[in-house]
């Protein structure tokens, strides 16, 4: 019996990783229920957006948490892994100050850094997890892509290629 042998816990033979980016409304309404409703986890990548210091997922360092934050640090404590994907995303459809050539390394550095400590005050427990935001692990930024930066902070990192993993296909 091959399931005996498997290498994930219980002996099974595969697992799933469920995982959304952006730390968006509709995921609190309907991810975070239907999740719960199944027994299942997933990972979560929270950012806040391009000049927004705290009123999205993340919340500030110092600020009171509004209650989406309170939702997301729920989130957390019911077993759901929170994750890094930067403060402000950057993206190259984003306004001047927030696409990926506008950071230099001590930039992207310190916003990395920050992020960790954003996600902690949510509850979420390190070593962080990291998804890169659109494409920038190989987009990068004005001193080339960050994947060392992210290498030096973060457990596992998410890619921004695009695909679909044909079942069967995969060499687990």
């Amino acid at each position: 019996d091959s399931s005996a042998n498997g290498p994930w816990p219980n002996a099974k033979m595969a697992a799933v990783s469920l995982t959304y980016d952006d730390g968006l409304d509709s995921q609190l309404k309907f991810a975070l229920p239907a999740l719960a409703a199944r027994g299942f986890h997933a990972t979560f990548y929270l950012a806040s957006f391009q000049g927004v210091p705290h009123g999205w997922a993340l919340p500030d360092l110092t600020s009171e948490l509004s209650p989406r934050h309170q939702a997301w640090a729920s989130a957390a404590a019911s077993g759901h892994e929170l994750g890094g994907h930067t403060i402000y995303h950057p993206c190259l459809n984003n306004t001047p100050g927030f696409q990926p050539i506008d950071y230099d390394s001590a930039k992207m550095a310190g916003e990395l850094d920050e992020a960790n400590q954003r996600l902690s005050r949510l509850g979420a427990q390190a070593p962080f997890t990291f998804a890169y935001p659109c494409g920038g692990d190989v987009e990068g930024n004005s001193d080339g892509p960050y994947v060392s930066l992210v290498d030096e902070r973060y457990l596992a990192a998410r890619t921004s290629a695009v695909g679909v993993s044909i079942p069967g296909g995969i060499d687990l």
